[in-house]
């Protein structure tokens, strides 16, 4: 259903990393276990997995940059000095 799809390679070790990563739910937002968490839990640390997502959270932050640039206002902030 995702208009941008994501294919994914089938590596065992990405498929682990990604399926690994625990959160909760508080009330400051979503709280995600830390790398050093994280390394405990798989036994090694989940390289392949961080740089998946973050891969696509920069993705996701440069079309959100992009949709608040085109809807700036014009504006001359030099027009007071004339």
């Amino acid at each position: 259903e995702n208009p941008n799809p994501t294919a994914l390679p089938p590596d065992p070790k990405l498929r682990a990393d990604l399926a690994s990563y625990r959160w909760e739910l508080r009330p400051g937002g979503i709280f995600i276990l830390s790398k050093q968490q994280q390394k405990k839990l798989l036994g090694r640390s989940p390289d392949d997995g961080d740089a998946c997502c973050m891969a696509n959270i920069s993705t996701m932050k440069i079309a959100v940059f992009e949709g608040l640039l085109a809807n700036v206002r014009q504006s001359d902030r030099y027009k007071e000095l004339d």
